[in-house]
């Protein structure tokens, strides 16, 4: 199957074509851009693997936890695709698409993966790697900040993007889209794009606007 993926989770966005059959074809990298440049992404990968748009049978996204524009900007181009064309969707957890990455890097043991959730918190979520593959061994969470410093202080390896400004001795990794194609190939696909909502660990809050104020002519 040919698989086009978006993983705009973190602070180097991606945008990887996979066919299932032959492996990565193209992947193309924005890192750390102002504005992200999605369509322009997609249309250097497709054309780096040889596909049209017509040709692109499923669309895999990251769901985070991590950037709120990112993942949904990945999430709206992929349900108006679907929209337009019938094509397969999966949603995949961003920390999956980290360990899976950090597998097929040949990084093995126990490791931590953190994402800034801002408010001096952080996702957090432990995993167990091996030659086999990758397991969840605790799972998605909220952690101060701090907390995540001390871990790595008492030895814990902790793996994230854009952590050294407040994580020092964490290690640098992102969410790739090729892994994410990957996971997506063996994974089930969702039934109704609607499905397709971001991961986050704290509850939505709005505000509701004041009402408007009426000012006399002068």
């Amino acid at each position: 199957m040919k698989i086009l993926a978006l993983e705009l989770s973190a602070g180097i966005r991606s945008v990887a074509a996979v066919d299932s059959e032959v492996g990565c074809l193209a992947a193309v990298r924005e890192e750390h851009a102002r504005h992200t440049r999605l369509f322009f992404m997609v249309q250097q990968a497709l054309d780096a693997a040889g596909w049209s748009r017509e040709t692109v049978e499923g669309l895999a996204v990251g769901l985070g936890p991590g950037s709120y524009t990112g993942i949904r900007m990945a999430i709206a181009a992929a349900q108006g695709w679907h929209a337009a064309r019938p094509i397969t969707l999966w949603g995949i957890n961003s920390f999956h698409v980290m360990a899976e990455g950090l597998w097929r890097s040949g990084q093995r043991g126990n490791i931590f993966l953190a994402v800034d959730a801002q408010r001096g918190e952080a996702c957090w979520a432990g995993y167990q790697i091996n030659d086999a593959g990758w397991q969840e061994t605790q799972p998605l969470q909220l952690l101060p900040q701090s907390m995540v410093r001390e871990q790595t202080q008492n030895g814990k390896r902790v793996w994230g993007p854009d952590l050294k400004p407040w994580c020092p001795a964490a290690t640098e990794w992102h969410p790739r889209a090729e892994d994410l194609a990957r996971l997506a190939a063996a994974a089930a696909p969702l039934t109704d794009a609607s499905a397709l909502t971001p991961l986050y660990l704290r509850e939505a809050r709005f505000a509701k606007a004041p009402p408007p104020r009426m000012i006399k002519d002068l």
